[in-house]
């Protein structure tokens, strides 16, 4: 079997290629989904929440313990303290206040 050798700078193009095929497939994502593995900007959210037409009363709500533990329900992750989440509903907002989301503002109300 012969190995075949490709310049260094051959791989970096394709690393780079790939890379960007990755960043492209990771924009395509939906919002909610792209939250489940990071931050980011809550509009996005809301913007996704709004194509869905879903309505109710909107929340960002805080992290105001050391952690507070999302991991059984969506987003399925920990956040810091300081760090918020978006949320969709009394109900819903009920349930982040008693997973440590106590710092709860209106985002935008119902539609």
């Amino acid at each position: 079997m012969k190995l075949i050798y490709l310049p260094p700078l051959i791989l970096i193009v394709i690393a780079l290629a790939l890379s960007m095929a990755q960043k492209e497939r990771w924009a395509q994502q939906p919002a909610t989904k792209r939250f489940i593995q990071q931050n980011i900007p809550l509009d996005e959210i809301f913007r996704e929440w709004d194509q869905k037409s879903l309505r109710g009363p909107r929340y960002i709500c805080s992290c105001t313990l050391t952690r507070c533990n999302s991991d059984q329900s969506w987003p399925f992750r920990s956040f810091q303290k300081g760090e918020s989440v978006p949320v969709l509903g009394t109900t819903n907002k009920d349930y982040a206040i008693d997973r440590g989301f106590t710092r709860c503002v209106t985002a935008r109300g119902e539609e």
